[in-house]
């Protein structure tokens, strides 16, 4: 009975999440007016169209992109935290305990120490995929 609690509270938390945090794309609903999605700069003459910018692949900034991860890497880390504290069957602590070097359960210092490695893990993602990525969609796009 347990496992399906533990089951339905992150399957609810999940779909908290994407729609309050991805908003109605993601949940099979969108905008009837297609326009409002674009920049405004688009949709005039000397927009970006005009320019030919359009043809530009688009880069990810690595800053936004590291912020991001990092944070999505520390919520997800404090969530499990959370979640083995209060489903100790299916504690994930030792799943924790390879990936984050030094990361002992639970004492102040040790969580202290796994929400710094789970940053530093988003941003090493995002300073080796961001480039990258910038990189080979600009040798596609020519």
């Amino acid at each position: 009975m347990e496992s399906w609690l533990y089951f339905l509270l992150v399957a609810g938390i999940f779909v908290l999440l994407m729609r309050f945090g991805c908003g109605g794309h993601v949940m099979g609903r969108s905008r009837k007016d297609p326009a409002l999605d674009m920049p405004a700069a688009s949709l005039g003459a000397t927009g970006p169209s005009a320019r030919g910018d359009a043809a530009r692949p688009a880069r990810l900034p690595v800053i936004g992109l590291g912020m991001s991860l990092g944070l999505f890497l520390v919520l997800t880390f404090v969530a499990c935290v959370g979640f083995d504290l209060l489903f100790p069957a299916q504690a994930m602590a030792r799943v924790w305990m390879p990936l984050l070097p030094g990361f002992t359960w639970l004492s102040w210092s040790s969580f202290l120490l796994g929400v710094l490695e789970s940053l530093a893990y988003g941003w090493y993602v995002a300073l080796i995929f961001g480039p990258l990525y910038n990189y080979f969609s600009s040798v596609v796009a020519g």
